[in-house]
């Protein structure tokens, strides 16, 4: 049995407006009761907001929710609310009618399968908010039959023309449509309407089509969007007279065709060089240093959602980039009293570009010196050495042919534990059996970043483009420590 709480709600403006809020607790899990308090508050008046609270997994493969038609609010409470498709699903979990409003918070939706046919898993033709929320694996795969014919995958949000979409600490994981050749269709959001996507990350692997397509009005506010992928990985499709903007926000591993699409408002770092953006703050062709990494920050109270988060190291140029004008209040992970939290430890507080808003941590000078190692794949050993010039770098590894690789390179150390460096391999040197040395020549092999997370462990993330290597980031743990240069947190 359900409870039903009406509550009244008093806002005071130019003249004294009364509206009802009906709270609706719903037992945990239970589909068929969620799906009657859905249709009991589209019933209603529009002026009554329904709140319907309940926690833990609810199993939709066959049918969706019903259609919102009211005011409506979904949430997880006390923990979150999970919507999950065992791998399959509806073609439709969630629609809301033109004049319907609906707000999910503190819900994740994962394990989807993306329709074939239909308009996208969420549809929106009213008014669709998203707070703290995870979309974590909802995907499908690109069929292409004889002669090059390839399906239409729906994408995982579509946006009607007059309807109005908001993301805030969103997070998507490895979810959108594996392309096998390009089509017009945003993988995460296709846009018609009015769009605001702010805190937001994108992670994934794939070689997608590509996450957004607008052909309305989106706009983006430190945003994260990473893909793992050989750059040339499409971002967004829109048209020359649509409105697409961004600020504040970090772009890695995509193709630059997007930025004559989009208008640049200052403070974005974009790691293709052939992007054309100008605007204040913009920095082109550089790398912002984002690790994927698990995170402990929870959006419910008994059960965590958020798995992991774009946390940019702390020598990252994105750290304390943004002006204070701009920052906000909130980030992906959290709620801050004012975003800007000096994340590189130098007594200026300024706002970091992208979605995540770095915790500052500082060790003791000397404190990252040592050896280091990954317990989980022995023999390719972390070398750092800082000195009163720089910091040192050796990474002791192998090709994937198991051949044996050192990578080194110098670079600025920034809180005591954090470095990105240009790394260098030796090539074509030699000892003959007689004892004599051949020179090596030094040749470019990619960027390596390491941000200490405490005096014994931390992560590593490297680049390369030389053949063999690849990218990828992996956890080091402390072997051994510089005589009299131990390490204190």
């Amino acid at each position: 049995m359900r409870t039903i709480t009406l509550i009244s709600l008093l806002i005071f403006s130019c003249t004294t407006i009364a509206q009802s809020q009906i709270v609706v607790n719903v037992a945990s899990g239970n589909v068929n009761e969620l799906q009657n308090a859905i249709i009991e508050a589209g019933e209603r008046a529009p002026d009554i907001r329904t709140v319907i609270l309940s926690t833990g997994t609810f199993t939709l493969t066959e049918s969706g929710l019903p259609h919102i038609k009211a005011t409506t609010t979904i949430q997880g409470h006390p923990g979150p609310l999970i919507f999950e498709g065992a791998g399959e699903g509806p073609e439709e979990l969630i629609v809301v009618d033109e004049g319907g409003k609906l707000q999910l918070l503190n819900v994740e939706l994962a394990e989807f399968s993306l329709s074939q046919s239909g308009t996208g898993l969420v549809q929106n033709q009213g008014e669709l908010r998203l707070t703290k929320v995870q979309i974590n694996n909802v995907s499908a795969v690109q069929l292409c039959l004889n002669f090059g014919v390839c399906n239409q995958v729906m994408p995982v949000i579509w946006n009607g023309e007059n309807a109005e979409l908001f993301l805030n600490q969103v997070s998507f994981i490895n979810s959108g449509v594996e392309a096998l050749s390009p089509i017009f269709s945003g993988g995460l959001i296709q846009n018609h309407g009015e769009a605001l996507v702010k805190n937001t990350q994108v992670y994934f692997k794939l070689k997608q089509i590509p996450p957004f397509a607008n052909s309305g009005t989106m706009r983006f506010r430190f945003t994260s969007l990473y893909a793992d992928s050989p750059s040339g990985q499409s971002l967004l499709v829109s048209g020359p007279d649509d409105i697409m903007e961004i600020s504040n926000s970090i772009v890695s591993g995509f193709g630059a065709e997007w930025c004559t699409q989009t208008q640049s408002l200052g403070y974005n770092f974009i790691e293709n060089a052939e992007c054309g953006f100008a605007a204040e703050g913009d920095r082109i062709g550089v790398s912002a240093g984002l690790l994927w990494r698990p995170v402990e920050a929870s959006w419910g109270r008994k059960q965590q959602i958020l798995t992991h988060a774009l946390v940019p190291v702390a020598a990252s140029p994105a750290i304390d980039s943004v002006p204070n004008l701009r920052c906000g209040n909130t980030d992906l992970l959290t709620n801050h009293f004012g975003r800007e939290m000096d994340g590189n430890g130098d007594g200026i507080r300024l706002c970091d570009a992208g979605a995540v808003e770095l915790v500052p941590i500082t060790l003791k000078e000397g404190g990252i010196n040592g050896i280091y190692y990954d317990p989980n794949a022995d023999g390719h050993y972390l070398y750092i050495l800082e000195n009163d010039y720089n910091t040192v770098v050796m990474w002791t590894t192998f090709d994937d042919d198991g051949k044996q690789a050192w990578i080194y390179g110098t670079g600025e150390l920034v809180g005591g534990r954090s470095l990105m460096v240009d790394a260098y391999i030796n090539l074509d040197g030699r000892v003959s059996l007689d004892g004599e040395i051949e020179q090596a020549e030094a040749h470019r092999w990619g960027t390596l970043e390491v941000e200490m997370s405490n005096c014994n462990e931390g992560i590593i993330a490297f680049n390369s483009d030389r053949p063999g290597f690849g990218s990828g980031q992996f956890n080091i743990t402390r072997l051994a420590s510089v005589k009299q240069l131990g390490c204190v947190d």
